[in-house]
């Protein structure tokens, strides 16, 4: 129940970032309904904005959560509550996550139909180049059904990612004064560096590549059979994977740094 208790604070707190981030999102939707009439182009510089904008959403909101305690001077209050530093620490990452989450559905949806609105436009010149942009229209829609779920789970793990180099760097600089911050951000690209390097050893794939959650086969290949017109059966099909072996890897991966949090909160983070 104090867990609960410290999530719902946590969420109160941020609801206020929150909900005017879902309002910028609906505006930028908005635009692009409007913008299908006249700029295509704008149109899809504003939807990859809306895709970077939730892979940075857990470094900016953790970021922000974490020091929002030291901009209002409650960290003494903070760090001496008798909750312990997982609990803590858990509630205020959980808080951002979840909203990040509740945020790239309601994205995701509203592409959609986004979607749905650009295949439905009457589309000038030749009828065959007509037929053919919607049938290929019509198929990013199939795909992007398909696709949803591992698009969905793609952008939360780049967004952990990000986010929890955020909570590191910033428990750091409260640790080593003043440039913390430097050295966290030097031993966060060390790190990475050295992470995508052991993924792409094969010894890596071997011990994650297994346990199939979810496939999507063909994706360029189904768009380009309708566009350029050759028989999609003779095309040499790529897919997109994912396995339990990675999400197990991912997941101990975060549980080896939410460990380190915990640490560096309990015995080095100074007010």
């Amino acid at each position: 129940m104090i867990w609960f208790a410290l999530l719902y604070k946590e969420l109160q707190q941020s609801s206020a970032r929150f909900f005017i981030s879902l309002g910028l999102i609906s505006a930028a939707y908005l635009l692009m309904f409007w913008l299908v009439h006249y700029e295509l182009t704008l149109l899809f510089l504003l939807a990859a904005a809306i895709v970077f904008f939730h892979v940075f959403y857990l470094f900016i909101a953790w970021l922000a959560a974490f020091s929002q305690e030291w901009r209002n001077k409650t960290q003494l209050f903070w760090l001496n509550l008798p909750s312990g530093a997982v609990r803590l620490l858990s509630a205020k990452m959980a808080a951002g996550l979840i909203q990040m989450m509740v945020s790239l559905a309601y994205a995701m949806v509203f592409a959609f139909f986004l979607i749905r609105r650009i295949a439905a436009q009457n589309i000038s010149g030749s009828p065959e180049l007509a037929a053919t942009v919607s049938d290929g229209l019509t198929i990013v829609q199939t795909v992007y059904l398909e696709s949803a779920p591992l698009i969905y789970v793609s952008v939360i793990y780049g967004a952990l990612h990000l986010g929890f180099a955020a909570v590191f760097i910033f428990l750091v600089s409260k640790v080593i004064r003043p440039f913390g911050w430097l050295a966290g951000i030097a031993v966060t690209i060390l790190a990475q560096a050295g992470l995508s390097s052991l993924r792409s050893k094969p010894f890596y794939e071997t011990m994650t590549e297994w346990g199939q959650i979810f496939r999507i086969d063909g994706v360029r290949e189904r768009i380009a059979a309708n566009i350029n017109g050759y028989n999609q059966a003779a095309a040499v099909e790529t897919g997109e994977v994912l396995y339990i072996g990675e999400v197990l890897a991912a997941s101990g991966w975060f549980l080896l740094l939410f460990a380190l949090f915990v640490y560096l909160f309990n015995h080095r983070v100074q007010a």
